[in-house]
């Protein structure tokens, strides 16, 4: 798993923000415009919802939305559907899916970052 996008996602969650596709590519070190390197930044986010469901967490790729449509790639959504998260089959149920995903990222991060123990000073 890609450590460094995982917790520039996170960190976004907690942030209860949201990242360009673009911006990412360039964090995997790769050009957004290619469909290669489109393959290679999707196969990252991939592997980390999985890393994310398998720990019974909401999808961190969630807040990476393109430019144009501000929705994540189709990539996402077959991937929901197959951790078993999502059945929706149209473009309503997917904005309706991808809002109340967004929303169970930022609200679990933000639990977690309440939950803290506070820096010990000495």
């Amino acid at each position: 798993m890609n450590q460094a996008v995982h917790n520039r996602l996170v960190r976004l969650a907690r942030a209860r923000r949201t990242v360009s596709f673009r911006e990412i590519a360039s964090l995997v070190g790769t050009d957004a415009r290619s469909r290669t390197s489109q393959s290679r930044t999707s196969k990252v986010l991939s592997e980390i919802s999985v890393y994310e469901h398998s720990h019974a967490r909401p999808m961190l790729s969630a807040l990476v939305l393109d430019r144009e449509g501000g929705s994540p790639g189709p990539e996402f959504f077959v991937l929901a559907r197959t951790l078993g998260r999502y059945s929706g089959e149209d473009e309503g149920s997917d904005r309706r899916f991808l809002a109340a995903e967004i929303k169970s990222v930022w609200d679990h991060w933000e639990i977690v970052e309440r939950e803290r123990p506070a820096p010990s000073h000495v």
